[in-house]
């Protein structure tokens, strides 16, 4: 791991055997909450609810711009996730941030017991 200048570099020497150990490789620890930036002056941005039919127009407008962003993705709310799988492995590519919120999105969720709110997490996981 290196620093170029304020982007974190990870650099593997063996290929990753899965999408799920490479999340556990370069993130956060599962669950983290994140409630500030890590360095003063920066802007964190934040897209929720996606992803949906501008996710690719919207990570290759950030791309141009040199910018990154955190994609918070759900698994059905605009469609099942698995029909915008290659935008957000693209985005997760170019070095955004992809981060849950929950497979369906219940409009309940603080009601919802501990078993229903790790269901809801782990199968978007």
């Amino acid at each position: 791991m290196r620093r170029n200048g304020t982007l974190l570099v990870l650099e593997y020497l063996e290929p990753i055997p899965s999408p799920l150990e490479a999340f556990k490789r370069a993130g956060p620890a599962a669950g983290q909450v994140i409630t500030k930036c890590s360095q003063s002056g920066l802007l964190a941005l934040a897209f929720d609810d996606g992803p949906y039919q501008y996710t690719s127009t919207l990570m290759n407008t950030l791309n141009q711009a040199g910018a990154k962003a955190t994609f918070f993705v759900t698994g059905t709310l605009y469609g099942c996730i698995h029909n915008q799988a290659a935008a957000v492995k693209a985005a997760y590519n170019s070095g955004h941030q992809i981060a849950s919120h929950t497979w369906s999105h219940p409009s309940n969720f603080g009601s919802l017991s501990a078993s229903a709110v790790t269901q809801e997490m782990q199968k978007l996981e």
